[in-house]
């Protein structure tokens, strides 16, 4: 039977689809968990490598990735100060459901 458009969710066929016919959502949950897990380790590299001078805000040195991971460290260090340490701490609490096979909840009402 072709497609059936504007079907009530009621009368749909309860068919199951095979696990070789169905797209799979676990391939999709760890590819955005491991682009989290990603992201926290290169902020938290970046954030640990930062070095500012207060007095001469043009100043940069020492950062281990780059002129990307300076920018990112130093906009969190300004803008959140000592908070700017948790930002990869929340990346980690949202993609470690994604590799349970569980929807993650607001990172906000964890801490």
């Amino acid at each position: 039977m072709g497609a059936q458009a504007f079907v009530p969710p009621s009368l749909r066929s309860t068919e199951k689809l095979s696990p070789a016919s169905a797209p799979s959502k676990k391939r999709g949950a760890d590819a955005g968990a491991f682009a989290l897990f990603s992201a926290s380790a290169f902020l938290l590299l970046a954030l640990a490598s930062l070095s500012l001078d207060p007095d001469d805000p043009s100043f940069h040195g020492g950062d281990w990735m780059g002129q990307v991971g300076a920018a990112f460290a130093g906009a969190f260090a300004r803008g959140f100060g000592g908070a700017a340490w948790l930002a990869p701490l929340a990346l980690i609490s949202f993609g470690l459901p994604w590799l349970r096979g569980q929807r993650p909840q607001l990172v906000g009402f964890r801490f």
